[in-house]
């Protein structure tokens, strides 16, 4: 019951992240030192880090979660946190980080 309850939560918030996605998009095309003329090479790096990951890391969570499924959440739960941490990093590209700009209604 415990493993189940752990990858409910898990799944829960996996679900509602992924309205993070178009930022993926957007963010390098707006940052001043990448631009449109490197955006594409930004997020293709971007997409294939994720994609390694993604091939690698339930790899990792398995291995863990045969040893001790508490270790498998502990695992995935700090890879949530990391990547929490790392949107936070993120630059305001919008209207609001740039000066003399009137806010929109």
């Amino acid at each position: 019951m415990v493993e189940v309850l752990s990858g409910l939560w898990l799944l829960a918030i996996r679900d509602h992240s992924t309205g993070v996605v178009p930022l993926l998009f957007v963010s390098p095309l707006e940052m001043p030192r990448v631009g449109p003329s490197l955006g594409g090479a930004a997020v293709g790096m971007a997409l294939t880090a994720g994609f390694l990951g993604g091939s690698i890391m339930p790899l990792i969570g398995m291995a863990l979660g045969g040893r001790d499924p508490l270790m498998a959440s502990a695992f995935w739960g700090t890879c949530i946190a990391a990547a929490g941490l790392l949107f936070l990093t993120l630059p305001e590209t919008g209207p609001r980080s740039r000066r003399g700009v009137e806010r929109m209604p």
